[in-house]
């Protein structure tokens, strides 16, 4: 489980003692594999197609950037993402993040993952086959229900904004907060239960362009719909699983 990433939100220091003490998160087990193993697992493939949709907003262009800084079980690390090319009316988006570099193609409006390809420490790319999209759904299933027997039911949009401040600057956010099952709630007081939600916000702003690295969304695989509600990319999460924070970006 992850540290506090040291996110300030209305001047409060957020921490995930909370979240950590619950066990919130979801898929765990499946973070360590990349993209970039030469055996990479059929359950990686089939989250990086069945997550483009929320990971790439449909209106990126040539030249959008971003760097992240993610904390993960006390490892702090950097993502960083790129749109670095045009081909046939989709993009190619560049992806460095945790020992997995790859290029994807993408096409952002139908949220499709089109093409993946390893690039090791030479710069020699190789392919990496994509699934049959029953496959996909299938194992996009199997996240559903992995996520069922958690804690956390779904993921919804809060009322209002808040500023939030990151190494990137102060933005005026909109937030996801978690949906948590009744009987894992049940025993707390009602303001503690909201503090809980409240710590673990996602925090979004639609000045910022959706560039979300794949280790960090697998760990809200099962909820892409959520996502798909706001605009806007991610500026900070204090999510258990992985902390993350916007430490700086570039639009066209």
């Amino acid at each position: 489980m992850s540290a506090g990433i040291g996110l300030r939100c209305r001047g409060t220091q957020l921490s995930q003692v909370v979240l950590v003490s619950l066990g919130l998160g979801i898929f765990p087990c499946l973070i360590p594999p990349t993209l970039a193993q030469e055996d990479a697992p059929r359950e990686m493939i089939a989250m990086a197609q069945s997550l483009a949709g929320f990971r790439f907003d449909s209106d990126l262009k040539v030249g959008d950037w971003i760097k992240y800084q993610t904390s993960q079980g006390g490892t702090v690390a950097t993502c960083n993402l790129e749109v670095t090319r045009e081909e046939g009316g989709n993009l190619w988006i560049h992806e460095d993040s945790g020992g997995m570099v790859v290029d994807m193609l993408v096409d952002t409006r139908a949220g499709r993952l089109l093409k993946i390809e390893r690039v090791n420490r030479a710069g020699e790319r190789t392919s990496v086959p994509l699934l049959p999209a029953e496959q996909v759904n299938q194992m996009a299933g199997m996240f559903q229900m992995q996520a069922s027997q958690g804690p956390v039911t779904n993921w919804a949009k809060g009322e209002g904004t808040e500023q939030v401040e990151v190494p990137a600057g102060a933005y005026t956010c909109v937030f996801l907060e978690p949906v948590l099952r009744p009987e894992a709630i049940a025993q707390m007081p009602a303001e503690y239960a909201q503090n809980v939600r409240a710590q673990s916000r996602i925090y979004l702003c639609d000045e910022v362009p959706r560039l979300i690295p794949l280790n960090v969304a697998m760990n809200w695989a099962a909820f892409p719909e959520a996502f798909q509600s706001v605009q806007g990319g991610v500026v900070a999460s204090n999510w258990a699983e992985m902390g993350l924070k916007l430490l700086e970006f570039g639009r066209k």
